[in-house]
């Protein structure tokens, strides 16, 4: 769209991180059935493997100054920013009837829309959900707004697993129920901690390449945002 480097790094960055997490998403969507068979082994493994994914994301980061290079990003940023608060009218877009049937015709239709954001990553929703983080405040308000931006099958999906881990619990709920020395206990906080400091890397670089402003992509107080999404990980280990 711009042909400025950093467009491509940008969005690169998250096409690996989705990549290296592909083939773990459709074994953790069954997390619920190894917690109520309590299948130690498999759930081992799932947090082992989770814990090995966050240690590649933060890999990923580490070398994000060699595919974005700031001053390119400068250029790019402002159309990471979206339509908001003024927002933008698509004129005679076609109008879309719920039932889908038929044609409703066209009408100017005005739009509210924040830019893509890391907060819109489906996977990020499930490592939530199965390791049983629970987020408040700012970062409750954000995630509940971005899950609408996702895929409306990716959001079926978060939906099912919800209603999975209700009946089953999620990790943390399982791990708290082992004792202390507990290899289940252990591997858990293991993974808590490398996904904590993935998170806190992440604020690093946001903080870095958007120095100079108060929002972030996806039109986020991005620091505020980000050490509450950090704190609440943190909170999330399992208690000994």
């Amino acid at each position: 769209m711009t042909n400025e480097p950093a467009e491509v790094g940008f969005h690169i960055i998250p096409a690996m991180m989705n990549g290296i997490v592909g083939d773990l998403i459709s074994h953790l969507f069954f997390v619920d059935e190894a917690i109520i068979s309590r299948d130690n082994a498999t759930i081992i493994n799932m947090i082992q493997r989770m814990k090995n994914v966050f240690e590649k994301f933060l890999k990923i980061f580490q070398h994000a100054s060699s595919l974005i290079e700031p001053s390119s990003f400068d250029r790019y940023r402002y159309f990471l920013q979206g339509f908001y608060p003024h927002g933008i009218i698509f004129e005679q877009a076609r109008k879309c009837e719920r039932s889908g049937i038929g044609d409703s015709g066209y009408e100017d239709i005005k739009v509210y829309l924040k830019g893509p954001s890391a907060g819109q990553s489906t996977m990020i929703f499930v490592f939530d959900k199965v390791l049983g983080i629970h987020h408040t405040g700012d970062a409750k308000a954000f995630q509940e707004e971005m899950v609408m931006y996702i895929p409306r099958g990716h959001r079926h999906l978060l939906q099912d697993l919800s209603r999975k881990l209700e009946k089953s619990g999620s990790l943390r709920e399982y791990a708290n129920t082992c004792n202390e020395d507990c290899p289940i206990k252990i591997e858990y906080n293991a993974c808590l901690d490398a996904f904590t400091k993935f998170r806190k890397y992440h604020l690093a670089v946001a903080s870095r390449y958007l120095a100079a402003v108060l929002k972030g992509t996806g039109g986020s107080d991005f620091r505020a945002l980000l050490r509450c999404v950090i704190g609440n990980t943190e909170a999330s280990r399992s208690a000994s």
